[in-house]
């Protein structure tokens, strides 16, 4: 997992399994509630429309502070 904080934006990239990569960053959340979030499993390459789905609390929860969270994939 790599992480890559710039001004109000957190990046967090991750070519491990997505399921890990969910909980690791939610387990972490509390470090990165106050800043736009972007979460890369674009170097997944076996991504699914279902893995998406799986981030759909953490987008909840972290749109609930007014920031932004964006999931980017291949």
């Amino acid at each position: 997992m790599k992480v890559k904080t710039k001004g109000n934006t957190t990046i967090i990239k991750s070519d491990e399994d997505v399921a890990l990569f969910l909980e690791k960053v939610t387990e972490q959340h509390n470090l990165y509630k106050d800043t736009n979030l972007i979460l890369d499993i674009s170097e997944k390459k076996n991504a699914t429309n279902k893995d998406v789905l799986l981030f759909g609390k953490l987008s909840t929860l972290h749109k609930k502070g007014k920031k932004s969270f964006v999931l980017v994939m291949n």
